[in-house]
């Protein structure tokens, strides 16, 4: 997907080196971005994600998304907030699947799990595409 695409509704702080490249996947790791890859610099309590951009351009990627400006020469998205532009930019990589995504929230004391399976296989019998999580697992 095209970079424009990808960044749009992004609030960047800045933009540098852009180059309208298509983007094939998207990582928090270094070491498992792929080719043409867009990498998301996230600065953690013990490790920043900027200290490993020449370990992911090493292994393909294209463009960085981080806090601050790096001495790079790929494309660079500059944001307040790495987490909420890895929101926006995801939302855009899946062209915007949770907008068609209907959701059943069950909440409550106990009951839970049987409530969710119960309606999950109802609605399986209905629909193609029905996927139960829970903190029991999928």
């Amino acid at each position: 997907m095209k970079l424009s695409k990808l960044i749009k509704g992004l609030k960047a702080k800045q933009i540098i080196n852009f180059i309208d490249c298509d983007v094939c996947n998207l990582s928090l790791s270094s070491k498992s971005i792929d080719q043409n890859g867009m990498f998301f610099a996230i600065k953690g309590n013990t490790v920043n994600g900027e200290d490993f951009v020449y370990d992911a351009i090493a292994n393909g990627c294209i463009v960085v998304v981080s806090n601050n400006p790096l001495n790079v020469n790929i494309p660079q998205i500059i944001v307040d907030d790495v987490r909420i532009a890895l929101a926006v930019i995801c939302k855009n990589f899946y062209n915007k699947c949770d907008e068609r995504l209907k959701i059943v929230t069950v909440v409550g004391t106990n009951g839970k799990t049987t409530t969710t399976t119960l309606v999950g296989d109802i609605m399986k019998a209905y629909y193609k595409d029905v996927f139960v999580v829970g903190n029991l697992g999928n």
